[in-house]
């Protein structure tokens, strides 16, 4: 009788977990870096008109002005004195800088011009103001 030679091959039963969370690690920390740039323009609540969309330039300042009349510059929250400080101190450091104003329709009018006087007497002159695209639910 001829023997058969037995496989000394032993089955894979282990499931390597490395790669896995290799992955899970690189999805998380994306995730945390991409957080910040998503909420910023949309962390203060606001309703905005309607209108065309336009691209934005990359390199802009943004005034913030909700429904209860609180203004922030590039997403810090400033009184009026405060901010004709920062606005005349872009002015001075670049002049053709863009201004984004992005307003909720609800305030005031008067509001709104208050704050265009001090860019125009700052002589900043890429000033745009933001609102929602016709088709677009105003946020």
């Amino acid at each position: 009788m001829r023997k058969t030679a037995q496989s000394t091959i032993k089955p894979f039963t282990e499931i390597n977990l490395t790669p896995l969370i290799d992955l899970s690690f690189l999805l998380l920390v994306t995730f945390i870096i991409t957080m910040p740039v998503i909420t910023e323009e949309n962390a203060i609540p606001l309703k905005l008109p309607r209108g065309k969309a336009e691209k934005l330039p990359e390199k802009r300042h943004t005034i913030t002005m909700d429904k209860n009349g609180n203004i922030y510059l590039d997403g810090n929250r400033l009184g009026i004195p405060q901010l004709e400080e920062r606005i005349s101190t872009i002015a001075v450091a670049d002049p053709q800088s863009p201004v984004l104003v992005r307003a909720d329709e609800s305030l005031k009018y008067a509001q709104v011009v208050q704050v265009l006087r001090m860019l125009h007497e700052n002589k900043l002159t890429r000033v745009a103001l933001v609102t929602s695209q016709n088709n677009e639910p105003a946020r």
